[in-house]
């Protein structure tokens, strides 16, 4: 499991695909991660619990930021 996705990777993807296709049509924002496999939601320590977040808001708020300003298009499933 990839634990989040920097963003150079996310400029990186922007860049290739509007090199491709010459736009952004629709942005798939999926992100997430629950922690570890092993623990319960309930057991986790703060430490683990913020991690949960920056990995779930962060990837998500990245990927939305810098998508925005080459949109074309009109799509955009968010989950």
């Amino acid at each position: 499991m990839k634990k989040g996705i920097p963003k150079e990777e996310w400029e990186s993807a922007v860049k290739t695909t509007l090199e491709t296709y010459g736009k952004v049509n629709v942005l798939v924002n999926t992100a997430g991660t629950v922690g570890p496999s092993v623990t319960k939601a309930a057991e986790h320590d703060i430490n683990e619990g913020n991690k949960v977040i920056a990995i779930n808001l962060k990837g998500a708020f990245l990927g939305t930021k810098l998508t925005i300003p080459e949109w074309k298009g009109w799509s955009f499933p968010y989950t």
